[in-house]
């Protein structure tokens, strides 16, 4: 006979979600442990405490700074090597400001870089941690705390730094800072000088963002006599020469995108059939009715058509560059202007594919333009 309590559980009190919580509470918060556990870490390095436990000499312009080997040598690949080999050094010095050694080795012991620190000092910072292999310390710690501090005297300076190089969103964000306020920029003899000595990957892609902006005859100007001067050309057209080999493309490789003429210039064509051009039977295409595509651009789209140019040999003709936003009064528009580099595949083999050419369409200037390509009509 069962018990009539029999497959009954008795409560404590306590329902599951109760215990879920309390084993919570004994946990805490990771987030808060970690901190806790970095506060405790730094103390070792400024508690007087703890001073019997220093056993290294960091030293930088006859500055000392005492630390601990197993505490450098869990943070830096550099130090790992140079502490757990046969000979362990006791003093280390460094060619470095004191200033920037002292700031990175307290950010391996658990210690933020300190709010307000000149942005030159955080890139030295980054540098040096870089070169001694620190794996406690990257470009995420440290973005808004130089971004924060841009101005208008100091952001050509930052942009030009040597580290900045091996940062590219860093790099991007710097280079905005500046198109926004370009003109003053430039209108500072200290910052325009610095300016000047920008690569070429940095001055490409401000001019790119510059063009988006500009909209008047004075911020033309003052853009063009800056780029004349960065490059040491003699006149805008020698510029425009060099230019047409720079890489301009967001993305490096990537294809254009084709689109008919009666889809809309805003409407995103699909992929994959939009990056090819296909014409499945040429010579009645071109009897019937002269093919005909808009290749999509950021300002422009493209009108090209295919017809019969010399000695029967098939032609890409640019015809027209259609305004992608008629109502923004970008001056860029008045020279629309662009990069085609083709590749042509006929009945399975590549015939063709050449070094990109540049093509134009300057305002108030007729110019006709076309590729020859091998193929008879």
């Amino acid at each position: 006979m069962m018990h009539s309590q029999a497959g009954v559980v008795v409560s404590s009190g306590l329902d599951n979600s109760s215990l879920l919580s309390s084993r919570q509470a004994k946990q805490g918060n990771p987030l808060a442990r970690l901190r806790t556990f970095q506060q405790s870490i730094h103390r070792l390095l400024t508690d007087p405490a703890f001073e019997s436990l220093f056993d290294v000499v960091i030293v930088a312009e006859n500055k000392e700074l005492r630390a601990h080997q197993c505490i450098l040598s869990a943070c830096s690949e550099y130090f790992k090597r140079l502490f757990c080999g046969p000979d362990t050094a006791k003093r280390i010095e460094f060619q470095q400001r004191w200033v920037v050694v002292q700031q990175l080795v307290r950010c391996m012991y658990g210690a933020d870089i300190e709010p307000g620190t000149d942005p030159e000092i955080i890139l030295e910072v980054l540098a040096e941690a870089r070169n001694l292999e620190v794996n406690c310390l990257s470009i995420e710690d440290c973005l808004s705390l130089i971004v924060d501090q841009l101005s208008v005297v100091n952001c050509a300076r930052v942009l030009t730094h040597e580290e900045v190089a091996h940062h590219r969103e860093l790099s991007r964000q710097v280079c905005s800072y500046i198109v926004k306020r370009f003109s003053d920029v430039v209108r500072n003899p200290t910052s325009r000088q610095q300016l000047l000595q920008m690569p070429r990957n940095q001055i490409v892609y401000m001019v790119r963002e510059l063009c988006r902006r500009c909209d008047t005859n004075r911020d033309t100007d003052l853009i063009v006599r800056f780029v004349v001067d960065w490059s040491q050309f003699e006149t805008a057209c020698d510029l425009l020469r060099d230019c047409k080999l720079w890489d301009w493309s967001l993305e490096p490789g990537a294809l254009s995108v084709f689109r008919d003429e009666d889809q809309s210039a805003l409407q995103a064509p699909s992929l994959p059939q939009a990056v090819q051009w296909r014409i499945p039977n040429l010579r009645v295409a071109l009897r019937e009715q002269l093919p005909m595509k808009y290749v999509v651009g950021t300002y422009f789209d493209w009108s090209v058509r295919l017809d019969h140019g010399g000695e029967n040999k098939l032609r890409l003709v640019y015809e027209s560059a259609l305004d992608r936003n008629p109502g923004q009064p970008a001056c860029i528009k008045r020279f629309p202007a662009a990069l085609f580099a083709w590749q042509v595949i006929f009945r399975g083999e590549d015939v063709f594919r050449e070094r990109p050419v540049f093509i134009c369409f300057p305002e108030h200037v007729a110019l006709h333009w076309s590729t020859t390509l091998p193929i008879s009509t």
